[in-house]
């Protein structure tokens, strides 16, 4: 990704190109890339407050791309492959789709505070970790959306020196 407004595909064995450039109307400069897991979708963010999924195979475009009024700070998708969430600056807000029923509107997790810096997944997918500015985890049931527990900084154990 980049400020072309394209992603591209390398084959990692020889490092050529594969296909064309990946876009997708007015995706904007794309500042995220990554993979699902199995890597059969490759996802773009970009500085226009726009998120899209491609095929990774053909690079055809899963759903239109999903506009925010805020941009898109985080992703991450459950190794299960069953869930994708998102998390949108200043709002807060991190809303988890379903694979299954991806027309659905998604989950909505609100009420972080101090803006959400990073986003994962348990190994099982049952509980999605958001870290917020304010040094707190929140732990979320993504099939649920109900908050399972509020992990604050002065939980976190330090680590001792050797």
């Amino acid at each position: 990704g980049g400020t072309d407004k394209a992603v591209r595909r390398w084959n990692p064995d020889t490092g050529d190109p594969i296909g064309e450039p990946l876009t997708s109307g007015d995706l904007g400069s794309v500042v995220q890339v990554g993979f699902s897991p199995l890597s059969k979708w490759i996802v773009a963010t970009s500085d226009s407050r726009r998120l899209q999924l491609f095929y990774a195979k053909d690079g055809a475009t899963l759903i239109p791309a999903l506009d925010s009024t805020y941009g898109i700070e985080a992703f991450a998708f459950s190794p299960d492959g069953k869930y994708f969430a998102g998390s949108f600056e200043s709002s807060g807000l991190v809303r988890v789709w379903d694979w299954d029923n991806w027309k659905e509107a998604p989950v909505s997790l609100s009420g972080h505070q101090g803006g959400i810096t990073s986003l994962a997944f348990s190994p099982d997918s049952k509980l999605l970790a958001v870290g917020t500015g304010l040094n707190t985890v929140r732990l979320w049931a993504p099939a649920t959306g109900k908050l399972v527990r509020d992990i604050p900084a002065s939980a976190t154990p330090s680590a001792s020196p050797s």
